[in-house]
């Protein structure tokens, strides 16, 4: 049973803002979650993937560093430059145990993160190792030529290789966290769009509600005149039946008196009988000889 043409305008306004008030909570509350998400993904862009994608960066840079001192270290065959040196790589080789230890405590402890990470440990602990002998070939070749021989293999060979893997471990890493950047700060603009969608949605709902509003209190309106009498009719009819009060003959005891204009046309109640002065007035008219009456002569 259809139970909305049998409510009234009334009822029918009061469900409907209801019903509107409910769509609005839940939009508001659903923009509401999709801000915070979008919020949640932001901070976890500025205060995680940006911060690794940095700080893999820079292991990199040292990295690449440490190769080049490496190469310079076996070039210089005093000892005083080669001390300077060895002083410069064991500072890059402190900033990248910390650095790399300092990422480690922001892996997960599973996922493709901690995969990479653990990659990156392996192959960085081969680098020193062939580092190590790279180093100690290159100090004893001003001494001893079969030295010199091993540290330009090592330096073109298992330590090249070495590098490279590191390298290699650590781009991957990289590009990692550039995708994961790039698919957070997606999300975030998704999660944006949404929100402003459903706002847009709750305007035009609230645009929609107004306009079905107006157009509900308009039929009240016209129905209210159509259910209210026009006396206006019966007001000309009064109105009419005043001014031909104004003309109206006394008849038996009812009288009509005018007022002193003449044109108000009042209505007096009849009453028993006339005043004496109209009395007096009908008796002298009565009384009065007529053209051509001869009564009054004799």
């Amino acid at each position: 049973m259809n139970l909305l043409p049998n409510l009234k305008i009334g009822e029918r306004l009061g469900g409907g803002f209801a019903l509107v008030l409910l769509l609005l909570g839940v939009i508001t509350l659903v923009a509401l979650l999709q801000t915070r998400q979008a919020d949640t993904q932001l901070a976890y862009l500025e205060n995680t993937t940006l911060p690794a994608v940095k700080r893999v960066h820079e292991l990199a840079a040292l990295v690449d560093d440490l190769r080049g001192l490496s190469a310079l270290h076996l070039l210089h065959r005093g000892d005083a430059e080669q001390d300077m040196i060895e002083a410069q790589m064991a500072a890059d080789r402190n900033k990248l145990t910390q650095g790399l230890a300092a990422y480690g405590k922001q892996v997960p402890v599973a996922g493709a993160d901690r995969q990479l990470y653990e990659a990156v440990k392996a192959s960085m602990a081969t680098f020193w190792a062939t580092l190590d002998r790279l180093i100690l070939a290159s100090r004893q070749s001003a001494r001893d030529p079969g030295a010199g021989e091993q540290a330009r293999a090592l330096l073109s060979g298992e330590s090249q290789r070495a590098f490279q893997q590191l390298s290699a471990d650590l781009d991957a890493l990289w590009v990692h966290h550039e995708e994961q950047a790039e698919k957070v700060a997606k999300a975030a603009h998704a999660e944006a769009r949404n929100s402003t969608v459903l706002v847009l949605c709750a305007a035009t709902l609230v645009g929609v509600l107004g306009l079905g509003l107006g157009v509900l209190l308009r039929r009240l309106s016209q129905r209210l005149r159509q259910s209210t009498p026009d006396l206006t009719p019966k007001m000309s009819d009064f109105h009419a039946d005043i001014g031909a009060g104004a003309d109206d003959v006394v008849s038996g005891p009812n009288w009509i008196a005018r007022s002193p204009a003449g044109l108000s046309g009042r209505k007096v109640m009849p009453t028993a009988s006339a005043p004496p002065n109209a009395v007096a007035e009908l008796l002298q008219v009565a009384s009065a000889p007529q053209a051509g009456d001869d009564t009054g002569a004799i």
